[in-house]
C-alpha cells in the first residue's frame, strides 16, 4: 500500500525546508523554457525559479523521490545542461550555482536522506559526453517514431499571459 500523497508531502516539506531557513534570499519565477538538441528536438529545463543569495545565482531543484531517482551520474548531466544552456546563457557573467536537494534514500526501504549537491561537488559532464548522450537520446527517438513505437507528442506552444502569478 502507498502512503497517502498529503503524509508524503509533508515528509519531503519537513525535510527540505529547514534548508531554507536563516537564509536570506530573493526569489524570481523563471519561465518555462527549452534547450534543442538533435536536429528537430527540444526538451524543458523543469525549473520554475531562481534565487539570488549573497550575490550569487542559484538554481534550486528538489529530486522528491525515494528510490529510482537519478544517479549521481546522472546528476552530473542534468547539472551540465543546467550551466550550459541555462546559466551560461541567461546569466552570462554573473556568479551562478545550482542547489540540488536530494531526498531518497540510499537503499531500497530504507529512510529518506537529505543530501544538497552544488556544481562545485557534482562531476559536470564534458561538452563532448553530453553531445554523444543527446545525439543517442536523439537517435533512439528517430528511430522509435520511424517504426511506430511511439508517436511524437509535439505540444503547442502556450501563448503568453498577461497575467503572472507573482506581480
Amino acid at each position: 500500500m502507498f502512503p497517502s500523497l498529503e503524509w508524503l508531502n509533508t515528509e519531503i516539506i519537513q525535510l527540505a525546508a529547514p534548508k531554507a531557513f536563516g537564509r536570506s534570499t530573493q526569489v524570481f519565477d523563471l519561465p518555462p523554457s527549452k534547450f534543442s538538441f538533435g536536429r528537430t528536438r527540444h526538451a524543458a529545463y523543469r525549473i520554475p525559479f531562481f534565487f539570488v543569495e549573497d550575490g550569487i545565482v542559484k538554481l534550486y531543484y528538489v529530486q522528491p523521490r525515494k528510490g529510482h531517482g537519478p544517479s549521481f551520474d546522472q546528476l552530473g548531466m542534468v547539472a551540465k545542461i543546467h550551466k550550459k544552456y541555462l546559466l551560461d546563457t541567461e546569466f552570462f557573467g554573473q556568479t551562478s550555482n545550482v542547489e540540488y536537494v536530494s531526498l531518497g534514500a540510499l537503499e531500497k526501504n530504507g529512510p529518506r536522506v537529505v543530501r544538497t549537491y552544488s556544481l562545485d561537488n557534482l562531476n559536470l559532464w564534458s561538452d563532448d559526453h553530453l553531445a554523444d548522450r543527446l545525439t543517442l537520446i536523439s537517435e533512439a527517438l528517430d528511430k522509435m517514431e520511424e517504426r511506430g513505437t511511439v508517436k511524437s507528442k509535439r505540444r503547442p506552444t502556450r501563448p503568453e499571459s498577461e497575467m503572472t502569478l507573482f506581480d
